[in-house]
């Protein structure tokens, strides 16, 4: 499926100087067909419109057209095999830099590496307070079984369940 250049800057809320402009600066060109002269079309594909949705995106939340170039430059230099890096990796921004999340689904949150695109590349480091939580517990549990009900009414059978249920998980791990 092709779209054409109206139809993108509809759907993607960029306007169509912009478009002309980030195909002609090479931010993001058209992968169907390009303009070849006077009176030809600009075809875009889907992934196209996804980059260029991102584009607008990160432009809205405050990164400069400077810094989405930069951007884009970092993920084709260390992602040569993505075609449209805007379009395909998973990108968080605090309106100052573009960070880059490991885009593998089947690993967990806390083993995801973090990569500033703006700052060459430098891997920033997440604390998975979720995996430390659910470690200390267990931990706890091993050493003290007792303080799994400190603090805890023992009388109610919600709680009692739990705490059994807590107890046989552990010696199943």
């Amino acid at each position: 499926m092709a779209y054409m250049l109206e139809t993108v800057s509809r759907v993607t809320g960029a306007t169509i100087k912009q478009l002309i402009h980030w195909d002609r600066s090479g931010l993001i060109q058209p992968s169907v067909a390009q303009a070849s002269g006077k009176g030809s079309r600009r075809l875009y594909s889907f992934i196209d419109v996804l980059a260029i949705k991102t584009a607008v995106t990160l432009r809205r939340e405050g990164i400069s057209l400077g810094k989405v170039k930069r951007c884009l430059k970092y993920l084709r230099e260390h992602q040569p095999e993505v075609q449209q890096p805007l379009a395909t990796m998973n990108l968080v921004t605090d309106g100052a830099s573009v960070f880059l999340m490991s885009d593998n689904p089947g690993r967990a949150c806390q083993d995801r590496k973090i990569i500033d695109t703006l700052a060459g590349g430098q891997l920033l480091f997440m604390v998975p307070i979720g995996r430390i939580a659910c470690e200390a517990r267990r931990e706890m549990a091993r050493v003290a079984p007792e303080a799994l009900t400190e603090g805890l009414g023992t009388d109610s059978p919600n709680t009692q369940r739990r705490v059994r249920a807590a107890r046989k998980g552990l010696r199943a791990g």
